[in-house]
C-alpha cells in the first residue's frame, strides 16, 4: 500500500522518504515558528495517512 507525499505545509519540512503502509513522516517548521497539530503522521492500510497536515504559524 502506498499512501504518496503527504505534502509540505507552508514554513515546514517533511523528513522522511517512505510513503508505503506503516511508514512514519515527521514535521518541522522552519524560521522558531511553531507547529500546529500532530507532528508525525503514519500511512494507513486503506492509502491515506493518519490524522490531517499540521501547519505553522
Amino acid at each position: 500500500v502506498d499512501c504518496g507525499h503527504p505534502g509540505s505545509p507552508p514554513h515546514a519540512v517533511v523528513m522522511g522518504d517512505k510513503f508505503t503502509f506503516g511508514s512514519t513522516v515527521h514535521y518541522r517548521c522552519l524560521e522558531d515558528r511553531a507547529l500546529i497539530g500532530e507532528s508525525t503522521r503514519t500511512c494507513q492500510l486503506n492509502g491515506q495517512w493518519s490524522g490531517s497536515q499540521p501547519h505553522c504559524s
